[in-house]
């Protein structure tokens, strides 16, 4: 997000980072000779903070206590108050911003009590970009709001610009454009009269880029085109680079490509001498999407190339993972389907760790593509289920968000009518507008309650229908292996009955002339055709065959004029298998002469069953 003020303040620290050592040590000396309370060394802490504020934090931090000291040592309490505002820079700079928070919150209750209002209002802009850069929107505005009391009846402009200029950027990050756009007309109105230049560019850029995510494009480029020619002029390379990008976009975005990729280019050129390694990564970044858009997806895996080599040295994992999201894609239409698996798999595992979950789902969409064009189906599959997840898991988080947001907003409506009802019971036409325009948002909030309704009878319904599926699979899963069991048992059956015949046969052939013998063969004989055995194998081959063709013996005996004996019921079981005439004959133990008889009196006891037509008919039943 651009912010004129760190900008203007990180370029500072780089021009004083040749002559910073040798300053230091000059002005550490000259401290020496002043003793503790000497407000004489109130300026030399002031410069030695300044210098190390964006170098060396901890020595910042220790100039800051020492002013602090000072100022109590003093009995001053702005030297102590301005000691606390510069604690909380040092620890902003470091992104420690509880910790910043707490020291400007003292500072402020010091410059309040001294009525320094100046310094209130300062403090209070450094707060609100701590909160506006951790997205606590609502705390910053409020402190943007303060601070512009603190500056009210003061004449300092460029402070008040300053002040509308975050603000623009917030309502601008929030989605507000039109409010975005308003706050920064607003800023460039009061600093026009003064003709401070660079304060109004500052400001046009913020009217530029809100006119660009308002789709006015001719606007946008206007204004962002006279921002780059500005700090061209100037000589000042990093706002320039910075001017030159945000117009390569709204080139971009316009249609204008071959512009968009002129500008990202020439940006390029002039980073190259600068070493600005941080701004150089968004420009190729940048670049790399313009080629994309215009389908030169050599030159787009190109840039994000060397985007990717500057990003591995800054060691900044976050767009290293978007890097590497956009890499894959670019190197899959290339037909580079190793690198953008590899590339695809690695964004994942970093969006992942990073808790980067919009990234996570874009390189998972992108490796169920390269999968499913290599062939392997079942990792697409999986990809799509996941990214699925993640798309459901944010949607979710968005509609709760939206729900809280909505119902604040909700209670707010609520206390301002019954206040406004209570303080203006007379103006009846004034109330009775307020009324109607609660009913409208009640009838959003019941719109938007009724959507969300929607959505979770849609999500219990596709939830009960995924159960639904689950189940049938696994009845079918168990259908399939009982059919499979049947199968086994009933060809199990076959050749047992087979193998017996055959053992009868040869017992027979080996029948003596000695009686004792002879009994003891009948004996075995007797136990081979035991109907006991025979029953206990066609019991286990029911339990089988009623798993899997349940009721069949049920409706067999509605379509029958006469009872079914047990073996036409367990002919009618094997010819309901599919079974053929010789298997069949080997399970029931009986000749194909035999098992034509036993057909023919089965068929003539189901009279539904035409000529021929046996098998058939006991298939479908």
């Amino acid at each position: 997000m651009p912010r004129p003020l760190f900008f203007v303040l990180f370029l500072f620290s780089f021009s004083l980072h040749g002559q910073a050592p040798a300053k230091l040590d000059s002005l550490e000396k000259a401290l020496l000779p002043f003793t503790a309370g000497d407000t004489l060394r109130f300026p030399l802490l002031n410069e030695l903070f300044n210098l190390t504020a964006y170098s060396d934090m901890a020595r910042a931090r220790g100039y800051a206590r020492q002013t602090v000291r000072l100022g109590k040592e003093a009995h001053l309490p702005v030297y102590e108050a301005e000691g606390y505002q510069r604690l909380g820079i040092a620890f902003e700079n470091e992104d420690v911003f509880d910790s910043a928070v707490h020291y400007y919150n003292r500072a402020i209750d010091l410059y309040r009590q001294e009525g320094l209002r100046y310094g209130e209002g300062t403090t209070r802009y450094n707060m609100s970009i701590v909160y506006q850069r951790q997205g606590k929107y609502d705390l910053a505005r409020e402190q943007l709001r303060l601070a512009r009391e603190a500056y009210a009846g003061l004449d300092r402009p460029k402070d008040q610009a300053d002040v509308l200029n975050v603000l623009a950027q917030i309502e601008r990050e929030t989605g507000n454009f039109e409010g975005g756009l308003q706050a920064a007309l607003e800023a460039v109105a009061l600093v026009q009269p003064t003709g401070d230049s660079a304060a109004i560019i500052a400001a046009e850029q913020e009217i530029g880029v809100n006119y660009k995510m308002l789709k006015n494009y001719d606007l946008a480029i206007e204004y962002l085109e006279r921002q780059y020619s500005w700090y061209l002029r100037q000589n000042d390379l990093y706002f320039a680079t910075a001017s030159l990008s945000i117009l390569a976009d709204a080139y971009a975005i316009s249609g204008d490509l071959d512009r968009a990729i002129a500008a990202g280019e020439k940006t390029l050129a002039m980073l190259a001498p600068a070493g600005l390694e941080a701004v150089e990564i968004s420009a190729r970044n940048n670049l790399a999407g313009f080629h994309a858009d215009a389908g030169d997806y050599a030159k787009a895996e190109q840039e994000y190339l060397l985007a990717l080599g500057l990003v591995h040295a800054e060691g900044d994992d976050r767009r290293r993972a978007r890097i590497l999201t956009e890499l894959c894609a670019m190197q899959f239409r290339l037909g580079k389907l190793s690198e953008a698996r590899q590339n695809a798999q690695l964004a994942i595992a970093l969006n992942r760790q990073l808790g980067m979950r919009e990234p996570e789902m874009d390189a998972r969409g992108h490796l169920a593509e390269i999968a499913a064009a290599s062939g392997d189906y079942r990792t697409a599959y999986a990809q799509l289920q996941q990214r699925q997840t993640l798309q459901d898991s944010l949607y979710q988080t968005e509609l709760a968000g939206k729900l809280v947001e909505l119902t604040a907003k909700y209670e707010k409506e609520k206390q301002d009518r019954l206040i406004s009802e209570q303080q203006n019971q007379l103006q009846l036409l004034a109330s009775q507008a307020r009324v109607d325009r609660w009913q409208k948002t009640a009838l959003a909030l019941g719109g938007a309650a009724l959507l969300l309704l929607l959505a979770g009878v849609w999500y219990a319904y596709r939830q009960r229908h995924l159960r639904q599926r689950a189940r049938e699979e696994q009845l079918r899963d168990k259908v399939q292996g009982q059919q499979k069991e049947l199968s086994t048992h009933a060809l199990s059956m076959a050749r047992k009955g087979q193998l017996l015949d055959q053992l009868s046969e040869e017992l027979q052939q080996l029948k003596g002339k000695d009686s004792a013998d002879r009994k003891r063969l009948d004996g075995l004989l007797r136990n081979l055709n035991s109907e006991e055995r025979i029953d206990q194998d066609w019991d286990n081959f029911r339990t089988y065959f009623s798993g899997v063709h349940a009721g069949f013996e049920d409706r067999l005996r509605t379509t029958s004029t006469q009872d079914l004996s047990l073996r036409e019921l367990r002919l009618a079981a094997l010819i309901r298998m599919q079974l053929n005439n010789q298997e069949i004959g080997a399970i029931l133990g009986i000749s194909q002469d035999s098992l034509y008889k036993a057909k023919y009196r089965l068929r003539k006891k189901l009279p539904e069953v035409e000529q021929g037509e046996l098998d058939n008919y006991l298939r479908e039943v």
